[in-house]
């Protein structure tokens, strides 16, 4: 499920510039977060290399304002020594042209394509992570305060995360305990994202995003 806090939403896109439209004012009346949408990965996982696909459908009510449109994602990613690198990755936004971005990582160079077309040539440093395999492989940390980079299939952002205190997630009437990592924000990227990691296995439980309206999670 997507759930969306459509009040921390409004506040959000003013704090970025943005004027929320009128159907973000209504819904901003809500007092907590609403279902917003369905969720539905595949994962496939061959010999060194992790595949996942991603379509987030709208709800009825979510729909009636963005038209139905659906959003698309993919990542591929691959081993390097204990956790995944995204090679490829795409987001895909109802009528939207496709996103993407294709690393080269013996060239340390990231090329971005909006539908076929090649847009620009970055140059990156070291691995980078896009949100499917975050979700996916979890953060594998102990450390006070660790980076990564973010790979949004528009650009790359260095991004920092702090790891928080341990949550009891119950699921299935088990409950799980997990620990909650956050992004540090500031005043040039006030999105937040929350994951939390089963402390025994290792593997997201949950995660939340704050971000635009037709953003995942």
């Amino acid at each position: 499920l997507l759930m969306i806090d459509f009040k921390k939403r409004e506040k959000i896109l003013k704090a970025n510039g943005e004027e929320p439209t009128i159907f973000d004012k209504a819904l901003s009346s809500f007092n907590s977060e609403i279902h917003a949408a369905n969720v539905q990965d595949k994962v496939e996982l061959n010999q060194n290399q992790l595949k996942i696909s991603s379509l987030i459908s709208p709800t009825t009510l979510i729909g009636l304002i963005v038209g139905n449109k659906k959003i698309k994602r993919e990542s591929v990613s691959a081993l390097d020594k204990s956790s995944y690198r995204t090679l490829f990755y795409f987001e895909e936004r109802g009528d939207e042209l496709r996103t993407t971005s294709q690393i080269d990582y013996k060239n340390q160079t990231s090329k971005f394509y909006i539908g076929n077309k090649l847009e620009n040539t970055d140059k990156i440093f070291g691995n980078t992570n896009d949100i499917l395999n975050i979700i996916y492989q979890g953060m594998r940390s102990d450390k006070n305060l660790f980076e990564l980079y973010f790979n949004s299939s528009k650009s790359i952002k260095k991004m920092q995360f702090i790891p928080g205190e341990i949550w009891d997630i119950p699921i299935n009437n088990v409950k799980y305990k997990a620990r909650r990592y956050y992004k540090r924000i500031d005043k040039n990227d006030s999105a937040s994202f929350e994951i939390w990691i089963d402390e025994s296995r290792k593997i997201p439980l949950r995660d939340r995003k704050s971000t635009r309206l037709n953003s995942s999670h």
